[in-house]
Parts: C-alpha cells; structure tokens; sequence
C-alpha cells in the first residue's frame, strides 16, 4: 500500500470517529457544578479547610473542595482557543480517539460505506 493511501484511509477514519463524537457532543455547558466522585449535582456545604469551602455529596457521601467553574459555550468543540482547557472538549477527544481505534480492522471500501451512512442527506 502506498503512503498516500495509508494516509487517505487515516485521514477517513479520522473523520468518521469525529462525526460519530459530534453527534455526542451536549453543546454548552457549566462544569464545576457537580460532585467530582459520582456527577451528582446534589451536595452541601461541609467545613471549611485552609480558607476553601468544603462540600459533602449527598449522593456517594464523599467530601470533596470547592471546584473552579469552567463554562463551555461551544456548539462545534475546538473551534475556539480555550476549548483545549474545557474538560467537555477533552472528553470530546478521547471519545473521538475511542472511535479512531474501533475502525482500526475495516478497509477503505467499508470505511466509504460507513462514512456514507453518517452524511445527512444532501451533504453527499
């Protein structure tokens, strides 16, 4: 197989990952605001420790410090500089990277086949 199209069939299941992770993608969000354990958004204040407030969730009852709140406002990840920072967009990633892998075993033909299966008609 020649180097181009070695690239060629990287570059389509790169793409095709991608559009499988987009149609993932949530859109905007605030995140901070929730139990760093379990995601609950359920939890009071606890103590306060070396001047931080402290949090108890009251869904896995573990104690966690107060947390930075990142707001996420894209619709489309990584289109803007600071998406890189957004713990959103590094899930976006790692989803597409998870993706990536499990086309790994299919050839140029059936990567053609899926990708045509994902296009919204009229996108062809």
């Amino acid at each position: 197989m020649k180097f181009q199209d070695v690239f060629n069939l990287s570059q389509l299941k790169c793409e095709i990952a991608m559009q499988r992770a987009l149609k993932q993608w949530q859109g905007p969000k605030v995140y901070g605001t929730e139990c760093p354990f379990c995601g609950s958004p359920d939890y009071v204040k606890y103590s306060l420790e070396n001047g931080r407030q402290r949090y108890r969730c009251r869904g896995c009852e573990r104690r966690f410090t107060e947390r930075t709140q990142f707001e996420c406002s894209c619709q489309i990840p990584g289109k803007m500089t600071r998406c890189h920072e957004c713990p959103g967009f590094q899930a976006f990633v790692e989803v597409t990277r998870q993706y990536t892998a499990e086309l790994q075993g299919l050839n140029l033909q059936q990567l053609q086949n899926l990708k045509a299966k994902l296009e919204p008609p009229g996108d062809k």
